[in-house]
């Protein structure tokens, strides 16, 4: 097993990585493990449960998986190497088992049911373990959770540094835990390797699975390798620009998002630029950490006011979309895609309760699991497709007028090329714009697309805004917020 080990980290040496940051690889589909996983005794089934009732797993048509049957099977390590690396998934366990993420193959994050005298029980949040006088075992993570049922996790390490010489100057830290939506631990300090890794540390390595104890399975496996911290040095917010065009429905709450939005630049340091000029959206565009697009509708940009848009956002730029964004440029395929679903009509202003079912990305991190408050909930013609990142939902029996029935989506994200992209439902009321914990879910949402993934829980305190003039139709076709009437599709907002 050691020579095994051995040769796999030289192999992940030489390998160049195929996890680019902003380009997350399918361990399983991609084939990332090589053939080591034939010769370690895992294999690729379709899917992996257990029968009601039944000792023993069977395989059944669904998701592509990655099965050690018997757990006792030797540890798979990629063929690529990475320094700081986030990994997400689901696995499952039989009783008894245990299922191990190895970053590096030096740093152990353990998931079973019962993992020893002092190892947490299920439901703990996670501890790292002391060493082991005598025994050689380095502090490690070690989570219990219930078996027979597929636990989605991700964790995010951030490796040793190391000077000139090759001596250590920082030890590795897991900055980020998460098993099923719920944050286990953030920014944990691991000063050693695990018991039985390689004696000498190195900034880049191999990733590993482990089994123990019985079966265990994984899927949906995915990694973005990245450097944490040229992340974060070019991640700054420094400047947004603020798009409310309208060709349709004009919402009233304008003028006040757009001073909520002011007073979060003014307070955290980003500048603020609001316009209805396509001319002077597209000159703003060079240096922009994010557009936002606040409650825009119709068609607001013609053809290569779309180009040089998609050219900004594919090249690393941001987008925010709020509420009726969703309502814009239905003739326009890419926006489609980019806003992620388009409006279909909403019920009356009304009480609704928001379920939070990311706590983990920096536009919900601060929310709690159940958010109450009022606003105009719109459906939508459709869910958004496979691969966007769901973070909210409604909860549709909390209130009247619901099209879309269990996990209504009303908040999601996904990446576009280099850049990022989050939509927000709400955003409405001139009310939302007082919310401190609707200002601090807009600050998360536009950090994260301008690049920084920093969790900050902070809820801004900020003096009620004040609306300002803005630049655009004619007063004739702007709407008050709050008529109560529900409303079934079209440019409507």
């Amino acid at each position: 097993m050691r020579l095994l080990r051995h040769l796999a980290v030289a192999l992940s040496l030489l390998t160049p990585s195929l996890a680019i940051a902003g380009e997350p690889v399918d361990w399983i589909s991609a084939g990332a493990f090589g053939d080591l996983a034939a010769r370690a005794g895992w294999r690729p089934v379709t899917d992996w449960i257990f029968d009601d009732g039944a000792e023993d797993p069977r395989a059944v048509p669904g998701a592509g998986v990655l099965l050690d049957s018997a757990g006792d099977a030797r540890d798979l390590y990629t063929m690529e190497s990475f320094g700081d690396l986030e990994v997400s998934g689901e696995f499952i366990l039989a009783r008894g088992s245990s299922a191990t993420l190895r970053f590096h193959g030096r740093y152990d994050l353990r998931f079973g049911e019962r993992l020893g005298g002092e190892e947490p029980a299920v439901g703990d949040p996670g501890t790292i373990l002391g060493a082991k006088a005598g025994l050689g075992i380095a502090p490690r993570f070690a989570i219990g959770c219930a078996p027979r049922t597929w636990h989605r996790f991700s964790a995010t390490l951030r490796a040793p540094r190391f000077d000139t010489r090759g001596v250590r100057i920082e030890a590795a830290r897991f900055v980020r835990v998460v098993l099923d939506g719920v944050v286990l631990q953030v920014g944990a300090t691991v000063t050693l390797p695990s018991a039985g890794a390689p004696e000498h540390e190195l900034p880049r390595g191999p990733f590993a699975l482990r089994s123990g104890g019985g079966p265990v399975a994984y899927r949906h496996l995915l990694a973005r390798s990245f450097d944490l911290d040229a992340v974060a040095a070019s991640a700054a917010l420094t400047r947004i620009v603020v798009f409310s065009k309208t060709a349709g429905f004009r919402h009233g709450s304008i003028p006040t998002g757009i001073a909520a939005l002011r007073a979060l630049g003014k307070r955290h340091g980003f500048a603020v630029g609001a316009t209805e000029d396509p001319a002077e959206l597209l000159r703003w565009l060079d240096g922009a950490s994010a557009v936002v697009f606040l409650n825009t509708t119709g068609d607001i940009l013609d053809e290569s006011a779309q180009q040089a848009f998609e050219s900004y956002l594919r090249s690393g730029g941001g987008y925010l979309g709020i509420h009726s964004a969703a309502d814009t440029e239905y003739e326009w395929p890419w926006y489609g895609t980019l806003v992620g679903a388009y409006f279909s009509g909403h019920p009356a202003i009304q009480a609704a309760k928001v379920q939070v079912i990311d706590r983990v990305h920096p536009a919900t991190a601060m929310l709690p699991e159940v958010w109450p408050r009022t606003d105009e909930w719109y459906n939508y013609r459709e869910r958004p497709p496979e691969g966007v990142r769901i973070l909210a939902t409604l909860d549709a029996s909390s209130y009247e007028g619901s099209t879309m029935g269990d996990g209504h989506p009303i908040c999601w994200c996904h990446e576009v090329g280099r850049g990022r992209a989050l939509y927000s439902g709400g955003g409405h009321t001139d009310a939302s714009y007082a919310e401190p914990l609707f200002l601090a879910h807009l600050l998360g949402a536009l950090r994260w697309t301008a690049g920084d993934d920093t969790l900050d829980e902070t809820v801004p305190e900020l003096p009620p805004p004040v609306a300002e003039p803005v630049g655009g139709e004619s007063e004739k076709n702007e709407q008050k917020s709050g008529d109560g009437a529900a409303n079934s599709g079209g440019n409507d907002g």
